[in-house]
């Protein structure tokens, strides 16, 4: 089988036809590889990764910021968290069958290299890498809006909330209570203040939080409290 045919499923599956078949094989190209074989060129598909991390940063945050007009940076930055984190690319790599074409070294292979979550939201990035070189923009643009539309749109509005606003109404629904939070301590400057807040149910602490600003360290201590109850 060519590297034409190889990769028919993979072009099928992302709805686009690759143009240098060689930028795709480098961008499964693991450093593993390169560490056993010394003659062979050096590139490896670390580059492209970088490229591939800025590109789907970029244009999920576009595509954030146009379908939720109604909510902050704050929120916005916690999806797209969500959304490029290792977990959440290596399902999508694994559901296009990235890990069947990684080049690893003898190693990495025989100890599950394929299957490896890192490995595989690796390639996904430097996919998306050698797309843009391959074919542009707007082409990469639309093959992470197909593969990402779904899963946005299943963000409940629940998620959208800010931790605050859920932590409350966790414990209206649970406790018939109001959160409370009080200032612990202020560390730092002027100029770079910590502020330390707690979060206070029935006259008992139940997490701590802290930020640049009261505002800032009341959200992080209803995260934590959320992280609790999880």
């Amino acid at each position: 089988m060519n590297m034409n045919e190889n990769y028919i499923k993979l072009q099928k599956k992302l709805r686009i036809d690759f143009n240098n078949l060689e930028i795709y094989q480098l961008a499964f190209k693991h450093p593993s590889y390169l560490n056993e074989n010394f003659s062979y060129p050096t590139n490896t598909n670390q580059r492209l990764e970088f490229l591939g991390d800025a590109i789907l940063g970029l244009i999920l945050s576009d595509y954030l910021y146009t379908k939720f007009p109604e909510y902050n940076e704050g929120f916005l930055t916690d999806i797209r968290s969500e959304l490029v984190k290792d977990q959440t690319l290596s399902i999508i790599g694994k559901e296009i069958d990235l890990g069947h074409y990684l080049i690893l070294g003898n190693g990495e292979n025989k100890s599950g290299g394929r299957e490896k979550e890192s490995n595989i939201a690796d390639a996904f990035e430097a996919l998306l890498g050698a797309i843009f070189i391959d074919k542009g923009f707007d082409i990469v643009k639309s093959v992470i809006h197909n593969i990402f539309a779904d899963r946005i749109d299943l963000i409940s509005p629940k998620e959208l909330k800010d931790p605050k606003t859920r932590i409350q109404e966790y414990y209206l629904n649970n406790q018939s209570v109001i959160p409370i939070y009080k200032l612990v301590k202020k560390d730092g400057n002027e100029h770079n203040p910590i502020f330390t807040m707690s979060l206070i149910i029935n006259n008992k602490v139940i997490s701590y939080g802290e930020g640049s600003s009261k505002k800032q360290a009341e959200q992080n201590a209803a995260k934590a409290a959320l992280d609790m109850l999880h």
